[in-house]
């Protein structure tokens, strides 16, 4: 059975060697494959909903920065209505919004676009990047590259 050699260096760097050094590499590349197979399944289900969707206006219901020493994380939830059912999503990302940032509740509460996938609405995407004043407001974004 092989062992673990640990070398350490004149500047305290700690190396590993044999097979303590092939289960670090092992433990690398699950983290790159997970990473990729995360991504690639949020790129598709992005691509899903924007293929055909419809739109509706959603409520803003939770802004929150948890950025820690780790890393920016922004918390994000909100909810839209889809034939009487009331949906909502939660959405973690590193996407800072200035106006929610500055004080959440210039934007709990409210409306911003939402859109979803036809027959399947679970699936959607917000746009907070402008709010909704008026109901029956035709300012729908030209692009969905705002949606998340």
């Amino acid at each position: 059975m092989g062992h673990v050699q640990i070398e350490t260096m004149e500047d305290g760097e700690i190396i590993l060697k044999g097979k303590g050094q092939r289960i670090g590499l092992a433990i690398l590349i699950g983290i790159v494959v997970i990473l990729f197979v995360l991504y690639y399944l949020d790129v598709g289900n992005r691509r899903e909903i924007t293929n055909d969707f419809e739109k509706t206006l959603g409520i803003l219901t939770k802004y929150e920065d948890a950025s820690s020493v780790e890393g920016r994380n922004i918390n994000i939830e909100y909810s839209f209505t889809v034939d009487s059912k009331v949906y909502s999503r939660k959405i973690r990302t590193m996407t800072k919004f200035k106006k929610c940032q500055d004080n959440p509740l210039n934007c709990i509460g409210k409306k911003y676009w939402v859109i979803y996938q036809k027959n399947h609405p679970e699936n959607s995407l917000v746009n907070i990047e402008f709010e909704i004043e008026v109901e029956n407001s035709n300012s729908f974004p030209d692009s969905l590259s705002d949606f998340f």
